[in-house]
């Protein structure tokens, strides 16, 4: 008797009945050929898993998992624009993306500070390459003791791992301003010149057969979004809210440089994105009962953004490339998982993570009160007294909130548990620890 095609998904069990007759008496003998799959138990309570044919089969414009998840009517997603600064939140039952709880592999990769409309550790994009990812599950309310610390929504996904065939894949994509139209509503809308680019490979296999086993993967997005504010003459700008004209500009420009020993740079056109993703993965069967998890992730990302200019609807400012500033995060986080089966009935897990988040808000011209030679900011005001916060026509230097800032924080956690079967009665019992060191420099104006 051979029963094959028999698959689990990431929220349950899948059981079959074989019925033996008299002639089947001399069976010594039931062997069970698997491959080792991810999968995700979620807690009791509403939930929706998604497996890897969900997500494979899945569109995702911006290769992140919330465009998976967001099939669930209730999450609801914050608008992405081109990846740029605070994209990407995820909202569950109406919450705020910021109370949500965001796991990779049951290792907390949720912003440790609170800054990031994303909810992760990453400020806009997702914390491992996309193509890494074997199961996600999203849980709304989890009744389970195992669960803590976040007041919206859990999401975990749950990564690939190699096995004893060499697998693997790649793919590149490109985009640029020549293969994208510049019409809208037969009205022509200047976007500058830009290329987009993303790429990427992942690969698995074994190290031992059998025994130890390696999985890899690499992802890069490099892209610009156009600065839509430009000088009150400049129609190559989509806005001209400010006040001052090119040739004004070009005196502010030159008496900066003359009189004041200082390059205000260049008039912005377009804000450069990039982020590079790097994870690795290896299993070791140490035995038929012990079984050891190690995975490596980083993000490196940066995006630059305006920083003193308003909001549509004010009145206008305008600032050369000097008051721009880069914003993303550099991130490593380490994991050690090790499951082991003691009895029929006792199991136990330990998980120990290390993850270290440093935040990026540099001035693109440098020059903030903590560099080695600080700039000050310099305004001006058609009204006479340029405001402290707003109101200016023109300026260069760091931003107001640029005066003095860094940030970064520190993880590390701890879980030790067994499961214990007695009869119908699961007893879950353990300890969790966890430690949060955070530097935080914030003076602004």
């Amino acid at each position: 008797l051979v029963i094959t095609d028999l698959y689990t998904d990431v929220a349950g069990t899948s059981s079959f009945t074989v019925t033996l007759s008299e002639s089947d008496a001399s069976i010594e003998e039931v062997i069970v050929t698997a491959a080792q799959i991810q999968t995700i138990t979620t807690a009791s309570g509403p939930s929706k898993s998604f497996t890897l044919e969900d997500i494979t089969d899945m569109p995702s414009t911006q290769r992140q998992i919330r465009d998976v998840i967001r099939v669930d009517p209730r999450i609801s997603l914050g608008e992405t624009g081109d990846g740029g600064d605070q994209s990407g939140a995820i909202s569950c039952l109406g919450g705020s993306s910021r109370t949500n709880s965001f796991t990779v592999d049951g290792v907390r990769a949720t912003d440790a500070f609170g800054l990031n409309l994303s909810g992760n550790l990453s400020r806009f994009t997702f914390p491992i390459p996309f193509d890494t990812v074997e199961a996600a599950a999203v849980e709304f309310s989890p009744v389970s003791v195992e669960y803590g610390q976040f007041a919206g929504c859990n999401i975990n996904v749950v990564t690939k791992s190699g096995g004893n065939e060499f697998h693997g894949g790649g793919f590149y994509l490109f985009n640029d301003d020549g293969m994208t139209g510049e019409n809208v509503l037969d009205d022509k809308f200047p976007q500058g010149t830009f290329e987009r680019e993303n790429y990427g490979f992942d690969v698995g296999g074994p190290i031992i057969k059998d025994k130890l086993f390696f999985y890899a993967a690499y992802e890069k997005f490099e892209t610009a979004s156009v600065n839509s504010v430009g000088a009150a003459d400049d129609s190559s700008f989509a806005q001209n809210r400010t006040s001052l004209t090119l040739d004004e500009l070009d005196q502010v420009r030159n008496i900066l440089i003359n009189q004041y020993d200082r390059d205000p740079g260049d008039i912005v056109r377009n804000l450069p994105v990039e982020s590079e993703r790097i994870f690795a993965r290896f299993d070791w069967n140490i035995n038929d009962d012990h079984r050891l998890e190690a995975t490596y992730s980083s993000v490196e990302e940066a995006t630059t953004i305006q920083d003193d200019i308003e909001p549509p609807g004010s009145r206008g400012l305008f600032t050369f490339s000097d008051n721009f500033h880069a914003r993303g995060s550099d991130s490593e986080t380490y994991a050690l998982r090790l499951y082991s089966n003691w009895t029929d009935n006792l199991s136990t897990e330990v998980r120990y993570s290390t993850q270290e988040v440093t935040d990026i808000q540099n001035p693109v011209g440098g020059g903030e009160a903590i560099d080695p030679v600080p700039k000050p900011r310099i305004a001006i005001s058609a009204f006479g007294v340029a405001s402290e916060f707003f109101g200016q026509d023109f300026v260069s230097g760091p931003g107001t909130f640029r005066s003095a800032n860094s940030l970064a924080t520190e993880k590390d956690q701890l879980k030790l548990k067994f499961d214990y079967q007695v009869g119908d009665h699961l007893i879950t019992g353990g300890f969790e620890y966890e430690t949060l060191d955070v530097f935080n420099l914030f003076i602004i104006n």
